[in-house]
């Protein structure tokens, strides 16, 4: 019997295996909703319900599905860090956003003017 220790287990990261496509002739790193769903500590039916009510933009990016399942949404990693980064200002991210309800926030607004910002630098071209 061996002593295992727990804490030699690789931890998964978000970005650990971003999907790349090339746009406009350079490869380019893109991550889909369950990366940014692990990303914000949320589950991918959320991400997509927040897209469906407004709370964050359309995915910039969109590539057809290869199943009747249709489209995949797929985010920059400036896209992801941002949410992240606003999330945590927001106090959304993790276990600091137990008891504050999205509505309440920021997030929304910051995220659209995020989104808006990027698309300016050619960060949110059509793939």
């Amino acid at each position: 019997m061996r002593l295992v220790d727990k804490s030699a287990e690789p931890e998964v990261s978000w970005d650990s295996k971003p999907r790349v496509y090339r746009v406009g002739g350079e490869l380019r790193e893109f991550f889909s909703i369950g990366h940014l769903s692990m990303a914000l500590n949320r589950q991918p039916v959320t991400i997509r319900k927040w897209e469906r009510l407004g709370v964050i933009p359309a995915a910039s990016f969109v590539i057809r599905g290869k199943t009747e399942r249709g489209n995949r949404r797929l985010y920059t990693r400036a896209q992801v860090e941002g949410m992240i980064r606003i999330a945590q200002e927001e106090g959304i991210l993790h276990h600091e956003g137990e008891g504050i309800h999205i509505s309440t926030t920021n997030f929304s607004e910051r995220v659209v003017q995020l989104f808006k910002s990027l698309s300016g630098t050619g960060e949110s071209d059509a793939a």
